[in-house]
């Protein structure tokens, strides 16, 4: 069937799938389906599937996507076994795959794509892997840079407190020096205000008028 059918009717070509000699019901077995080199597709680049369908008509497996080509020597051909999904089985237990006859060339060319994935993957690993450790360098330099500035913002802390108490002494020793020069300069103006005071007291003596003397 083309790639993209939305009913089994649309099939290109079909072929029954005869029940093998002794088959026992509801059992795997191993069956071999025959297509007619006449009824097949021409060679292109059409994609198709393989579509299974059981005796009630519902789809019961499809296989992958596949093109028509021009046959080729058996010795340039491989084999492989698909395992089909579970969304495509018939029910649990059946793991039965889908014998698929590929070019060696296609094969390798896989093989090697899915190497190449692999790389890409361990290489992106080490990638991620490298810039971690250096976001974890970076960040270890950041933190001793941001340590080292608080020290010097506290070292200046430090300084400032410092020189404020030493402009706070200064001020209080001129305070006091102030203070004592005020106290003396006072002391001085008491001194001198008591020796006033004391020549105030004194008696002042008059000569007697009373009994002049006569010469």
């Amino acid at each position: 069937m083309n790639v993209g059918w939305s009913s089994v009717k649309e099939y290109f070509t079909f072929a029954w799938a005869l029940t093998p000699e002794g088959y026992t019901k509801e059992t795997n077995a191993n069956c071999c389906v025959h297509f007619q080199a006449s009824y097949l597709p021409c060679p292109s680049s059409v994609e198709y599937q393989f579509v299974y369908v059981d005796q009630r008509g519902e789809v019961f497996a499809r296989s992958r996507q596949f093109t028509v080509a021009i046959s080729k020597p058996l010795d340039e051909l491989e084999t492989l076994t698909e395992e089909r999904d579970e969304d495509e089985e018939g029910g649990e237990g059946d793991r039965d795959g889908l014998l698929l006859v590929v070019p060696r060339a296609q094969l390798l060319q896989n093989k090697l794509e899915e190497k190449q994935k692999e790389m890409e993957k361990l290489l992106d690993k080490e990638w991620v892997q490298k810039l971690n450790r250096d976001m974890q360098r970076k960040e270890e330099w950041l933190q001793e840079k941001r340590i080292k500035r608080e020290k010097k913002v506290e070292l200046g802390k430090e300084k400032d407190c410092a020189a404020r108490r030493e402009e706070q002494e200064v001020k209080a020793s001129l305070r006091m020096n102030q203070m004592e020069r005020e106290q003396q300069q006072l002391e001085r103006q008491d001194e001198e205000e008591h020796k006033t005071s004391k020549g105030e007291d004194q008696p002042l003596i008059l000569p007697d008028l009373t009994n002049p003397i006569i010469r």
